[in-house]
C-alpha cells in the first residue's frame, strides 16, 4: 500500500530546519513531487560548504547535501551527516545535533538499515530534549521524530509499535497548527491499523482524515484514503464496495494527476470484478490499466492486469490469449525474484562492508595510540633505550601477527558469506514452490502440506546452520537428508539415495562444517539426472581414515562429459559450488593442520566425488 508521507520527507526534513531556525514551518511547498536527483542543486549546496565557515550556519547545508545524495550515493550521504555532527559536537550545539543526527537516520531509512535508522532518530529525539528555549518549535520536532520512527516501524512491520509513535505525533501536529501533517498522519494511521488487519480502526481514521483533507483541498490524501478503503472492502470480501472506492480514486487522481494511483485504480477494479463473476468490463480495466502500469515501469501493477486477464480469458475459453498473458506475468515474476535477490545480496554486501569499515577503523586508532603510547616512553625513558628497542620489536611482532589473523579472519568471513549466497539456490527455490503449487492445483493437499512443511523446515535449519562454523554431523546429514527428500518429491522419485557411516564414526560429536556435501549432491541431481526419468542413485560413504573424515559421493549419472551438453542448471553455480568447497577445505586445514582434499572423478557411469576433511571431536 501506498504510504504517502514517505513521498513527503525530504520537504518535512526541510520543514525541522526551518522550526528549528525560527521560520515559519509554513514556508514550504505543501506536497512534494518524486525524488528527482538535481546535480546543480547538489553543486549548489557543495559550492556553500566549501566558502563557509564550519560554524552553526554551515550545518543545513550539510544536512540538505545528504538528503539530496541519499537515493543515489548512500556512502557520500552518511559521510556529509557524520561531517555535520563532528562540527555540531565541537560547537556543542544541541540543535545541530538533532538535525545531523535525524538527516544520518533518513539516510540509513532510504538504504534500508532500519535498526540504524531508528537508533540515530532516537539519538536525535534525546539532542532535541537538551534546547532550552521555545518548548513548542522543540516539541513540534520530537512530533516528526516520531512520525519518522512510525514509519520505520511501519516499513518493518511492526505496526503497534509504529501508532505508539504515529498517533502521538498527529496530536502534536494538531497542537501546534500543523494541520497538513495532522492530515498525513491520519492517512498513515489509518494506513498501520489496515496492515494489523484492525479494519474497524483504519476505516475510522480513513473516512474521519478523508473529511479533513476534503475540507482543507489536500486532494493527494483525499485520493489514497478512497484506495485504502477500496482495499479494505477487498480484504473484507465487499467487492461492490472496493469497486465504488476505486472509482471514486480513479476520478480523482485523473482530476489531479496522480499517474500510480490511476493505474492502481484501474487494476484493481479489473480484479474485483473477477471476483464477482462481472467480466463485460475486464478487459478494457485490465488493459488501461496495464498500460498506465508500464508508463511508470510498475512491474506489481503490471502482474495484477496480466493476472486479471489471464484468468478473464480462461474463463472465456480463449486459451492462447490467456497462455500468453500468463507467460508474460511469469517473466514479470521472474524478473522480480531477481532483483529481490540481488537486492539482498547488496545489502549482505553492504553490511558487511560497513563493518569492516568499521573495524579497519578501531584498529587505526588502536595503532595510532599504540604509535604514540611508544613514542612517549621513548621520549621520556631514553636511558633505557636498549629495552625500549626490545619492547618495540616484540610489539611489532605481535601486531604482524595480529594483521596475520585480522586477514586469515577476513578469509574465513568472505568465504562463509560466498558460502551464505550459495546455499540460497534460486532454482531450488522456484522450483520447489512451483511443486507445492503443482500439487495443490491437482488436489493433492495432503502431498502439498507434506513437501511445505518439509520446505520450511529445510529453510529454518539451513538459515540457523549458516550461522554456525561446525555442526554435529548428525544435524549435517539430517538437513541433507531433508534436501534429498524435497528433491525426491519434486522429480516424482527418479533417484534413490543410500548414506553409510562406518561404526567408528560418532555422529553426534563428530563436528563438521555446515553443509559440506550439498554442492555435490546438488550437481549429482541437476546435472547427473538431467535427463533421467527414473533409476538415478546417489550413494554416501563416510569413515574415519587416520586423522582425517572421508566422504564418498558417487552417482549413476550421466557422468562428467555429458553434463557440459545435458544439464539445464547454472554452469557457473556448479563451478562456483566446488571452488567454495575447496576454499573452506583450505581453511579448515590451516585451522586444524590438516590435509583434507578434494577429488572428483569420472566412473565411466557416473561420478564419484571423495572429499576429506581434517577429523574433529566435540567432547
Amino acid at each position: 500500500m501506498y504510504c504517502f508521507c514517505l513521498k513527503r520527507r525530504r520537504f518535512a526534513l526541510l520543514s525541522i530546519l526551518l522550526v528549528l531556525t525560527g521560520w515559519s514551518i509554513q514556508s514550504h511547498p505543501l506536497f512534494a513531487q518524486d525524488y528527482r536527483f538535481d546535480k546543480s542543486y547538489t553543486d549548489s549546496l557543495q559550492a556553500v560548504i566549501k566558502k563557509g565557515p564550519e560554524d552553526t550556519n554551515i550545518i543545513i547545508p550539510y544536512i540538505l547535501l545528504a538528503d539530496a545524495l541519499k537515493m543515489v550515493q548512500t556512502q557520500e550521504a552518511l559521510k556529509t551527516t557524520e561531517k555535520a555532527l563532528t562540527i555540531a559536537s565541537r560547537l556543542n550545539w544541541p540543535r545541530g545535533m538533532a538535525m545531523a543526527y535525524l538527516g544520518r537516520s533518513t539516510v540509513l531509512f532510504e538504504a534500508a538499515q532500519y535498526q540504524q535508522a531508528i537508533s540515530f532518530a532516537l539519538q536525535s529525539r534525546e539532542a532535541v530534549k537538551k534546547i532550552t528555549y521555545d518548548e513548542d518549535a522543540k516539541n513540534a520536532f520530537i512530533a516528526r521524530i516520531d512520525q519518522t520512527l512510525g514509519l520505520i516501524h511501519s516499513r518493518i512491520g511492526n505496526f503497534r509499535k509504529a501508532l505508539e509513535f504515529l498517533i502521538p505525533s498527529q496530536k502534536a501536529f494538531f497542537k501546534y497548527g500543523d494541520t497538513t501533517e495532522a492530515i498525513i498522519g491520519g492517512l498513515n494511521i489509518g494506513q498501520c491499523y489496515m496492515n494489523n488487519l484492525d479494519y474497524k480502526n483504519g476505516e475510522l481514521y480513513l473516512k474521519e482524515t478523508m473529511k479533513m483533507a476534503q475540507q482543507y483541498q489536500v486532494w493527494p490524501v483525499v485520493v489514497r484514503c478512497y484506495t485504502n478503503l477500496g482495499f479494505s472492502m477487498k480484504w473484507q470480501k465487499n467487492y461492490p464496495a472496493s469497486i465504488a472506492y476505486f472509482r471514486a480514486s480513479l476520478q480523482l487522481a485523473q482530476a489531479i494527476n496522480d499517474i500510480s494511483i490511476v493505474a492502481q485504480s484501474y487494476a484493481e477494479q479489473a480484479d474485483n470484478f473477477l471476483r464477482i463473476n462481472q467480466l463485460d468490463s475486464v478487459e478494457y480495466l485490465a488493459k488501461t490499466g496495464l498500460k498506465w502500469a508500464q508508463s511508470l515501469q510498475s512491474r506489481e501493477m503490471q502482474r495484477i492486469c496480466y493476472r486479471a486477464l489471464t484468468e478473464l480469458y480462461e474463463r472465456k475459453g480463449q486459451f492462447a490469449k490467456a497462455l500468453e498473458t500468463f507467460k508474460i506475468d511469469n517473466a514479470i515474476k521472474d524478473s522480480i525474484t531477481n532483483d529481490t535477490k540481488k537486492e539482498e545480496v547488496v545489502q549482505l554486501e553492504m553490511n558487511y562492508q560497513m563493518k569492516q569499515q568499521e573495524e579497519l577503523a578501531k584498529a587505526r586508532l588502536e595503532s595510532e595510540q599504540q604509535i604514540r603510547m611508544i613514542i612517549s616512553i621513548a621520549l621520556i625513558i631514553l636511558v633505557f633505550a636498549a629495552i625500549l628497542l626490545f619492547l618495540f620489536y616484540k610489539k611489532r611482532r605481535d601486531a604482524l601477527d595480529r594483521q596475520k589473523d585480522a586477514e586469515f579472519a577476513t578469509s574465513v568471513a568472505e568465504s562463509e558469506l560466498r558460502f551464505l549466497r550459495l546455499q540460497m539456490n534460486p532454482h531450488f527455490l522456484f522450483n520447489a514452490l512451483n511443486s507445492i503449487a503443482d500439487f495443490i492445483r491437482k488436489n493433492d493437499l495432503e502431498l502439498a502440506d507434506r513437501y511445505l512443511t518439509r520446505f520450511a523446515r529445510l529453510m529454518r535449519q539451513t538459515l540457523e546452520y549458516s550461522a554456525q562454523k561446525e555442526i554435529s554431523l548428525q544435524e549435517d546429514l539430517s538437513t541433507l537428508e531433508l534436501y534429498l527428500s524435497l528433491e525426491q518429491l519434486r522429480l516424482n522419485n527418479a533417484f534413490a539415495y543410500r548414506i553409510e557411516i562406518d561404526p567408528d564414526v560418532d555422529l553426534e560429536h563428530t563436528m563438521v562444517p555446515p553443509m559440506l556435501l550439498q554442492p555435490f549432491v546438488e550437481n549429482s541431481i541437476w546435472h547427473g539426472f538431467a535427463r533421467i526419468s527414473n533409476g538415478g542413485m546417489i550413494h554416501i560413504h563416510i569413515k574415519k581414515e587416520g586423522d582425517l573424515l572421508q566422504y564418498n559421493v558417487e552417482d549413476n549419472g550421466s557422468g562428467l562429459d555429458n553434463t557440459k551438453t545435458t544439464s539445464t542448471a547454472p554452469r557457473d553455480k556448479k563451478s562456483m559450488g566446488v571452488s567454495i568447497t575447496r576454499e573452506r577445505i583450505a581453511i579448515l586445514n590451516k585451522l586444524r593442520s590438516g590435509k583434507g582434499g578434494l577429488n572428483i572423478v569420472g566412473t565411466g557411469h557416473g561420478t564419484r566425488v571423495l572429499l576429506s576433511i581434517p577429523f574433529l571431536i566435540n567432547d
